[in-house]
């Protein structure tokens, strides 16, 4: 369960519930009462509870305003061999990256002899990771179709 996910929802409905009294009671609580009912909110669902969540700084900031007991979940890193693509073929590997200073995705072209055409890195305006992960898609392929090569045929080593 994601600390800022269950904060953003409570905050929408308890705007949603302020709409509702408005329109309807002609009743009306100024934003420091909206704000502690979420905090409240938030307080009651994570009361005594273990969480396991990404260490960062929203996370961080969010777990020290509730009653939850906090374990930081550890980067995991993988090891991992090129394998490659067959004869004519080249290969596309791009990956995007999403964190508090923002959205990065590179990539890299490889010939099936492993020799590397094209690599870069480069800032991506993305708001989630998984629309950074298609703009590093994206842009791989953009990057081979601009090479001007003879075969446009590619491997790509993900599953989506």
């Amino acid at each position: 369960m994601d600390i800022c996910r269950t904060t953003l929802c409570a905050t929408v409905s308890e705007l949603w519930r302020e709409r509702n009294a408005r329109i309807f009671t002609g009743s009306f609580r100024d934003y420091k009462q909206v704000s502690l009912v979420v905090i409240n909110e938030v307080k009651m669902r994570f009361h005594n509870m273990k969480l396991r969540v990404l260490d960062n700084r929203i996370n961080r900031e969010a777990s020290s305003k509730i009653q939850a007991s906090i374990v930081y979940k550890e980067k995991e890193i993988r090891q991992c061999k090129w394998e490659p693509p067959p004869l004519d073929y080249i290969q596309l590997c791009a990956d995007g990256s999403l964190t508090d200073e923002g959205g990065t995705c590179a990539e890299i072209l490889r010939r099936h002899d492993g020799t590397m055409m094209m690599s870069y890195v480069i800032g991506v305006k993305g708001s989630t990771i998984g629309n950074i992960e298609l703009e590093a898609i994206f842009g791989a392929f953009k990057s081979l179709c601009n090479l001007g090569t003879k075969s446009k045929s590619a491997q790509i080593p993900w599953r989506l």
